[in-house]
């Protein structure tokens, strides 16, 4: 795998990234099956993998976070937030200061990461 550097950050990256976003109820619903896949991504040489709050109501960084287990130090890990979390609560959102600490928090902890 050729990697690319990430803006001037220093870091590099592979140049194809896994998104998760079809992990979970929203695609593929066998938790065993999309680990696998992010084994086979990791395995062969991706490094950048990209998932968010949103990706089947969390349960996609879930997903994530257990298959890096072990594996976390390896990967450039990409989460977003800002679309509704509950459709009836306006305050589950967007880009205001709370909401963002609040779901970083809450991503951290789905991803059973601390950064």
């Amino acid at each position: 795998m050729q990697y690319r550097p990430l803006g001037r950050t220093g870091v590099q990256v592979s140049p194809l990234c896994l998104g998760a976003m079809m992990f979970g109820p929203w695609g593929n619903e066998d938790e065993t099956d999309s680990i696998r896949i992010v084994h086979r991504a990791l395995d062969a040489g991706i490094n950048f993998v990209d998932t968010a709050d949103v990706y089947s109501g969390g349960v996609s960084e879930e997903i994530v976070g257990k298959a890096l287990k072990g594996r976390r130090e390896d990967v450039f890990l990409a989460t977003k937030f800002f679309m509704p979390m509950d459709p009836n609560d306006p305050n589950r959102r967007g880009g205001s200061r709370r909401w963002i600490i609040r779901e970083v928090e809450n991503s951290l902890r789905r991803l059973g990461t601390d950064h």
